[in-house]
């Protein structure tokens, strides 16, 4: 008896498992024209915002875009922080190779090379691959809940 619960036991952590598996990786690409407008409009904001807050030495202006206290915000303070702390400045030009991507449940990932200009010490022009996963709150009112470098995109 003691065999046949522990094989009806496992038999239901499989099961559990196997369900539960691969749902973070249920992106597929966004086909709402008006709500890809709406996510773009958000990043060119939010961007601007991120320069604003570089350029004041202060996050205040980006603070809106994040959830507070969320490990992005925090790790998005910091790096303005240190590049503000630099005396550096970080000026987003454009993007190319945008994807836009949803899951079932109602995130997005927008994917793309991001091209920057920095300036401080030295002017130079460089770019990046960033990924950035927006929740929507309801309405059109996104939030930033992870950023990915390119170090951490496959």
């Amino acid at each position: 008896m003691k065999s046949n619960g522990l094989i009806v036991l496992f038999s239901l952590a499989v099961m559990l498992l196997a369900a539960c598996e691969g749902h973070e990786d249920d992106w597929v690409p966004l086909s709402d024209d008006e709500r890809e407008n709406e996510l773009m409009i958000f990043m060119e904001e939010y961007k601007d915002a991120w320069e604003s807050a570089i350029d004041a030495g202060t996050f205040s202006p980006a603070e809106p875009f994040f959830i507070p206290n969320s490990q992005v915000y925090h790790m998005e303070r910091r790096q303005q922080q240190q590049i503000s702390g630099n005396r550096q400045s970080e000026r987003f030009l454009y993007a190319e190779d945008i994807e836009i991507k949803q899951n079932q449940d109602g995130d997005y990932q927008i994917s793309w090379i991001e091209f920057i200009e920095t300036t401080g010490t030295e002017e130079e022009e460089h770019s990046r691959a960033r990924r950035y996963t927006i929740s929507d709150r309801g309405e059109g009112d996104f939030r930033i809940i992870a950023v990915e470098r390119e170090t951490d995109i496959e």
